[in-house]
């Protein structure tokens, strides 16, 4: 646990496969609340031109942004319900 604890400190990157699930990613998103990851967020953009983005912890994860603004929104609050969760 000590190896942990020190090695949390300098952690800068995280990369996480998406073979976890959602609320595993909202779990450590609340854990680790200063490392700056896009995996420890509801949802990441492509840099494409068609505006597709990635949801945390699918398997058929691309939605796009522009037709498909309902359902993010709903993984955005899903997410933030796990969040507060873990939080308490």
């Amino acid at each position: 646990m000590f190896f942990i604890k020190t090695h949390i400190k300098t952690l800068t990157l995280l990369r996480l496969n998406q073979m976890h699930e959602n609320r595993k990613f909202a779990e450590l998103s609340t854990i680790l609340p200063i490392l700056e990851s896009e995996e420890l967020k509801a949802w990441q953009a492509f840099q494409s031109s068609n505006g597709y983005i990635k949801i945390n912890g699918k398997r058929k994860s691309r939605l796009n942004s522009k037709t498909d603004k309902e359902r993010i929104w709903k993984y955005d609050i899903k997410f933030e319900k796990h969040e507060e969760m873990y939080a308490e």
